[in-house]
C-alpha cells in the first residue's frame, strides 16, 4: 500500500478562493445549533480512545505486517484530546524493506456510528509540518465512493490555507474552496464544520461561513467520521514530502468532535 495519503486528482474542479468562498447567508447558527433545532447525536473529548465509536485500521483493507506494528502508537487519548502522532520507521523492524517509510494516524467511525444529515464539527490543531496532511473527512456507511466531503484538509507545507472539498463524481469531480488565513492553522485550535441538509453542504470555520454547494447523489446517506494524519504524495507534489526519512515525527491535535442531528 505504500504510506497512506488523500490525494485529489486534477477532474473536473470547481475552485473558489478567499472571499468568493462564502456564498450566501445560512439560517442554521453553527455556534448554537440548538437553537437552530438540532440535537447532539455524537460528543467525545477524547480522555481516551472509545472502542465502541472508534477504530484506528482502515475499514477497507487489512493492514501490512508494518501497518499492524505502527497502528497501535499513532492515535492516543489524552485529557487535552486526541493525540494523532505519526514517524518515520527506521525503528520499527516489521517495516524493514516494506517500502513504507513513514507511519499514517488514522481514527474512524466505521460501523459504530454514522449519520444522515446534520451537523459536524470538530477543534483541530493541525500540524505545520512540511511533508503532512491533516484531514477530518466524512464517507458513506454503505462503502459506496463517490461522493466524500472533507471538512478540512491542511496541508503542513503551506498550513495557512483550508481546503474545504465535496468529492460527487467518479471521475474525482469535485467543489472545492481554498481559505487562506493570515496565521498558520498549526499554530491554535480552530473549529471546522459542514452542515449537510436535504439540498446543500455549507462549510464554517470558527463559525464564519466559508462554503457552500448543492447536496449531490449518495449525500444524504448515512455517513460516518475520519480524522486523519498522513504524509504526502511524495510523487505528485499533494502536501509534499516530509524533510528527512530518518529522526522524524508530526503530531496533530482533535480537542473534540460533535455531531448535531438535524430537526
Amino acid at each position: 500500500m505504500g504510506a497512506m495519503h488523500k490525494r485529489i486528482a486534477p477532474y473536473g474542479v470547481a475552485l473558489c478562493v478567499l472571499a468568493c468562498a462564502a456564498g450566501p447567508a445560512h439560517a442554521f447558527n453553527p455556534n448554537d445549533p440548538v437553537a437552530s433545532g438540532y440535537t447532539l447525536a455524537l460528543a467525545d473529548g477524547f480522555d481516551a480512545v472509545s472502542p465502541s465509536i472508534w477504530e484506528n485500521d482502515w475499514w477497507y483493507v487489512t493492514p501490512t505486517a508494518c501497518q499492524a506494528a505502527f497502528l497501535p502508537g499513532t492515535v492516543s487519548g489524552s485529557a487535552a484530546g486526541l493525540v494523532m502522532h505519526i514517524e518515520s520507521l527506521e525503528h520499527v523492524a516489521a517495516c524493514d524493506g516494506s517500502g513504507q517509510v513513514y507511519s499514517s494516524a488514522h481514527l474512524d467511525s466505521y460501523g459504530h456510528f454514522a449519520q444522515s444529515l446534520g451537523y459536524f464539527e470538530a477543534s483541530i490543531k493541525a500540524s505545520a509540518e512540511p511533508g503532512t496532511l491533516t484531514a477530518f473527512w466524512l464517507l458513506p456507511e454503505n462503502g459506496a465512493w463517490p461522493p466524500e466531503l472533507d471538512i478540512e484538509e491542511i496541508r503542513g507545507d503551506y498550513p495557512r490555507l483550508a481546503y474545504l472539498t465535496n468529492h460527487w463524481g467518479v471521475q474525482n469531480n469535485r467543489t472545492q474552496y481554498v481559505f487562506t488565513v493570515p496565521r498558520s492553522l498549526g499554530g491554535a485550535y480552530h473549529r471546522y464544520g459542514a452542515l449537510i441538509t436535504a439540498s446543500t453542504i455549507t462549510w464554517y470555520i470558527d463559525g464564519v461561513q466559508r462554503g457552500r454547494t448543492v447536496l449531490r447523489a449518495g449525500e444524504a446517506a448515512r455517513l460516518f467520521v475520519v480524522f486523519s494524519l498522513y504524509t504526502g504524495a511524495c510523487g505528485d507534489g499533494w502536501a509534499g514530502c516530509p524533510r528527512q526519512t530518518t529522526g522524524w515525527s508530526a503530531d496533530a491535535y482533535v480537542r473534540w468532535v460533535r455531531v448535531w442531528k438535524a430537526p
